[in-house]
């Protein structure tokens, strides 16, 4: 499990996750496994490490593709964004 995990923390602190109703991908047993100590989530099945607003999909399934107004705003919300100055500084 630490090693499907790739994380540093004692494997104590894994805790593995299993979706109820009413979750949209609720399913009757592991969907991810998370650590409690760094926060870090990877899916049962994608292996995939899961953000904060991420979940895996039932089977590892690919998730649907988001639409581009949300996914401006997820990256707004992260702080992806950088605005024209910030970027120039980038560039030096």
């Amino acid at each position: 499990m630490k090693e499907q995990l790739n994380c540093p923390c004692p494997e104590s602190k894994m805790v593995l996750m299993e979706y109820g109703y009413p979750h949209p991908e609720h399913y009757d047993g592991i969907s991810e496994i998370t650590c409690t100590e760094c926060k870090k989530r990877v899916g049962r099945w994608s292996g995939r490490v899961l953000t904060v607003d991420d979940y895996e999909n039932r089977f590892g399934r690919e998730p649907e593709p988001k639409g581009w107004e949300e996914a401006l705003q997820e990256a707004r919300d992260r702080g992806d964004l950088l605005t024209l100055e910030e970027f120039k500084e980038t560039l030096k």
